[in-house]
């Protein structure tokens, strides 16, 4: 397994790395899978997959192979539709071994290159294909999924797609440690399977429905919203789209687009997806915008079937790095008692400031669930409430708060959080000196802290907004 997949090697256990065979799942899929094939196919579990085998199946080591993406409420129908696909043309296919895992490989954090492939199909030849992605496009004409960002789409289905690589694979295993799967040419030479998260085909292979035509490479100048915004280049990126630094064209100013991919990053719980959370943060910047506590939002525009959201770029650094510069245990190699006094009080006025900022999103009735260290700047002028920029707000109003969601990173975590205990501040509000007294009304929200951290990360773990 790659190392990108940890959070699959931390699912099985709370405590120790387990391969993704041991992670507990439903049998939904497996369900649909053995009611499905006939008795004599080969279905096993590995991994995060079931594989389904016909007896005698002439697997290649390699050549094109069929990924079919889904939404998370049309999964079984996916899955059942493309079941009886392959059982009819007796193909082998392997599909996600649960719900719970597909929502994983559909996630922000899932590795790009692996994400949103819940079914593959394995032809035996290349004929095979061709033929199988059409009757595959007409099954799911009218569905709906996240684009592999691996493949190109067949025809404009939202679930068929395809690209060519390993079936059984040569892997070997590389300097860090890694299995890689490689590819054969077609003079015996081994060469590596490329797993990246845009198109790419070998040399020697040419792609059957679009030949001799190569994707777009990149451009001097990339621009969004119909030429408004200049990016300047990519901050980060996710199964959920990229993180960009740009130039508003119009006013010269710096800003960071965010980009959210349809269909990924489900919440089964709020029926929202990696766009209707933009645009649900959005609405909650423009809301916040007069506390001058979050990033202006400058604009809301969709491209290429993507959502992307303009907001003002703020300087100075994140807390993180903030408490790395400034905490004389890290910095220095003999701190004295003033180092120590002097960086206290100062981290103590961020802190102030930062419960000043909760009592202001609490007074316009909205619930912050993704307070963290990384999701707050500290402005270059000290610091100050207004320098203090607090990301991803959600709204209360639609909101069960009756139990606190511990938003905490694994081995973070106090023993007492992991086993269902209190809070680690022991519910302690976060409140400025001055409101110690102050008691929310009922149905008011409260300020409460779940730390995760120690020394020099005081409270690190997450601040969470809690029904009182």
């Amino acid at each position: 397994m790659e190392w990108e997949l940890e959070p699959l090697l931390l699912a099985a256990h709370p405590e120790f790395y387990e391969k993704p065979d041991r992670i507990p799942i439903s049998y939904e899929h497996l369900e649909v899978v053995r009611r499905l094939v006939p008795p004599s196919w080969e279905v096993i579990r590995s991994e995060v997959w079931i594989f389904a085998t016909p007896p005698n199946y002439p697997v290649r080591l390699q050549g094109w192979k069929i990924h079919l993406s889904s939404t998370l409420g049309r999964s079984l129908e996916v899955l059942e539709r493309a079941c009886r696909v392959c059982v009819e043309l007796n193909l082998a296919f392997k599909c996600v071994s649960d719900p719970g895992l597909l929502t994983r490989m559909n996630s922000k954090g899932y590795p790009r290159p692996a994400a949103c492939k819940f079914i593959v199909v394995y032809p035996n030849s290349d004929e095979q294909f061709k033929h199988v992605c059409e009757v595959l496009y007409e099954e799911f004409k009218g569905f709906e999924g996240p684009y592999v960002l691996s493949d190109r789409r067949y025809k404009d289905s939202k679930v068929v797609h395809y690209c060519y690589g390993a079936f059984l694979g040569k892997a070997e295993l590389s300097l860090d440690g890694r299995a890689a799967q490689q590819l054969v040419d077609p003079h015996g030479s081994i060469v590596p399977d490329l797993r990246v998260p845009y198109w790419h085909c070998p040399a020697w292979v040419t792609d059957p429905f679009d030949p001799g035509e190569e994707d777009e490479g990149p451009t001097e100048t990339l621009t969004l919203g119909q030429g408004r915004f200049v990016v300047e280049g990519a901050l980060s990126f996710s199964t959920s789209g990229g993180v960009y630094r740009a130039t508003d064209s119009t006013t010269g100013g710096a800003v960071v687009i965010k980009e959210a991919r349809p269909y990924t990053s489900e919440n089964v719980g709020d029926g929202l997806d990696a766009v209707g959370r933009l645009r649900k943060e959005w609405r909650l910047l423009a809301k916040l915008a007069p506390t001058e506590l979050v990033p202006a939002p400058v604009a809301l525009f969709e491209e290429g079937e993507h959502l992307f959201l303009a907001e003002e770029f703020v300087e100075g650094m994140d807390l993180v790095t903030f408490v790395m510069g400034h905490n004389p245990v890290i910095s220095r190699i003999n701190p004295g008692p003033d180092d120590r006094r002097r960086y206290l009080e100062e981290i103590g006025k961020v802190w102030y400031h930062l419960a000043l900022a909760m009592l202001e999103f609490k007074r316009h009735n909205v619930l912050h669930c993704d307070f963290s260290v990384r999701n707050v700047v500290r402005g270059a002028n000290g610091p100050q409430t207004g320098d203090c920029k607090a990301y991803r707000p959600r709204e209360q109003r639609g909101v069960r708060c009756g139990r606190i969601q511990p938003l905490l990173d694994p081995g973070v975590r106090q023993p007492t959080a992991l086993s269902g205990g209190g809070p680690g501040l022991g519910g302690r509000r976060l409140l400025p000196r001055g409101d110690l007294s102050a008691q929310p009304a009922a149905g008011e929200l409260d300020v409460s802290a779940r730390a995760g951290g120690s020394w020099p990360f005081p409270g690190q773990g997450c601040c969470v907004l809690r029904a009182t």
